[in-house]
């Protein structure tokens, strides 16, 4: 697998963009540093999206335009004694990377891997969106893998949202059509004899955006549904010229077990396929 573009900036001064507060047991939090990219620009967006653990910080600048305009990346700070520092900039590269991919929409990291969504919901993508999986290796991040949805289509926003646990990734499109509009979906990813391989799939309903934020932990997936709460649309085909009207509770889906198949299940006992989603 081609290697995904990686440029080090380490001991390079950082400018204003990302504030990081102390948030200290027993003191007041306070502003302990201040994060920028050192090759950005005000129209790459940086702190789209960011994620913490320990003393390594990932922050996403979905406009940079390192392979076109807004194909997006993402920079990985790494504190050493008191100072933050720039250590790596992520990007597609040059294989992956294409205009309006807005690499680093999202991003998650678990303190082994770091994963960027790239949803390509934006201008005029030429391909669905993606998440990339990132490993560190001895010479630094190095891709792992392009994770895709095999039924995404243009403007469904895959990588919209991402979650990582382990090897469980999860990746949100909320506006998956599953012959209902905007319904959305979380596509749920395991690493598997060193490959990323799909788990499951959860799908939703009428203009529920499934999948538009998504969080992962051991034994469960959180996904967050915001919709409309009353949607409207003219129906075609059979019901051609009939007005549909939808309402719905919010969905939260749960990953009852990692060590285990998938089973869904809703905010009720059970999980209704074909109601508040489905695993295929």
């Amino acid at each position: 697998m081609a290697l995904p573009s990686v440029h080090r900036h380490a001991g390079r001064a950082l400018r204003v963009a990302l504030i990081a507060v102390s948030l200290a047991a027993g003191a007041q939090a306070r502003q302990v540093a201040r994060l920028s990219a050192s090759d950005g620009e005000p129209i790459d967006r940086f702190g789209t999206s960011c994620a913490l653990l320990g003393d390594v910080a990932v922050v996403g600048a979905n406009g940079d335009d390192d392979h076109g305009e807004s194909s997006g990346a993402v920079y990985v700070f790494e504190r050493r004694g008191t100072v933050w520092r720039e250590t790596a900039k992520l990007t597609p590269g040059p294989i992956h990377g294409r205009p309006y991919l807005y690499f680093g929409e999202s991003v998650a990291y678990d303190g082994t891997r770091i994963v960027v969504g790239a949803p390509a919901e934006y201008g005029s993508p030429t391909v669905p969106g993606a998440a990339f999986v990132f490993a560190r290796g001895p010479g630094g991040w190095e891709l792992e893998g392009v994770l895709r949805s095999p039924g995404a289509h243009l403007h469904d926003s895959f990588g919209h949202s991402v979650a990582i646990a382990g090897d469980l990734v999860a990746v949100g499109a909320p506006y998956f059509d599953t012959g209902e509009t905007d319904a959305g979906e979380v596509v749920l990813f395991r690493l598997r004899d060193g490959r990323w391989r799909r788990e499951a799939r959860f799908a939703g309903q009428f203009f529920q955006w499934l999948g538009f934020s998504v969080a992962l932990g051991a034994e469960r997936l959180v996904v967050g549904a915001p919709g409309e709460g009353v949607a409207t649309s003219t129906s075609s085909g059979p019901r051609a010229g009939r007005r549909q009207r939808a309402s719905f509770r919010p969905a939260t889906c749960y990953w009852t077990s990692a060590r285990r198949s998938p089973r869904p299940a809703s905010a009720s006992p059970s999980w209704p396929p074909g109601r508040n989603g489905r695993a295929t």
